[in-house]
């Protein structure tokens, strides 16, 4: 491998490579060890920050992009995401307790979506639309 140069206005440092461990850590399952190379540059610590900030805000725009991808929009032409409700704040637009609202997700009536490990939310249009159709 070639050595690469470095990005305009930093210094290289030094470049090294490695070698992967040869057995995968979960499940101890032998692969082929791939060289991963390392460039380690000297740049400002203003430069690190703003590049920091850069990778960060493009990560950011990149996820809500794609969690705004057929989601509605508004009349001024931006994304509207649909808006999540906790399961007691669905209970009450619904006027159920919680149990009732639990019952009408096991019966397919709602459909409840995961956020993080642990947590679930109801769609505050879906939740409506029940409520239209119970009255």
């Amino acid at each position: 491998m070639s050595p690469r140069p470095p990005i305009e206005g930093q210094k290289l440092a030094r470049t090294f490579t490695v070698q992967n461990c040869k057995t995968t850590p979960i499940m101890n399952k032998p692969f082929t060890p791939v060289p991963v190379r390392i460039d380690v540059v000297t740049m400002p610590v203003n430069e690190l920050r703003q590049l920091i900030t850069d990778t960060v805000t493009d990560a950011m725009n990149r996820a809500t992009a794609a969690a705004a991808k057929g989601a509605k929009t508004a009349p001024n032409g931006a994304a509207v995401l649909p808006e999540l409700l906790t399961r007691k704040e669905a209970a009450a637009l619904l006027r159920v307790g919680v149990a009732t609202l639990d019952g009408y997700v096991r019966d397919g009536m709602l459909t409840k979506y995961k956020v993080g490990r642990s947590q679930t939310r109801l769609k505050r249009d879906e939740v409506r639309e029940l409520a239209r159709l119970a009255q």
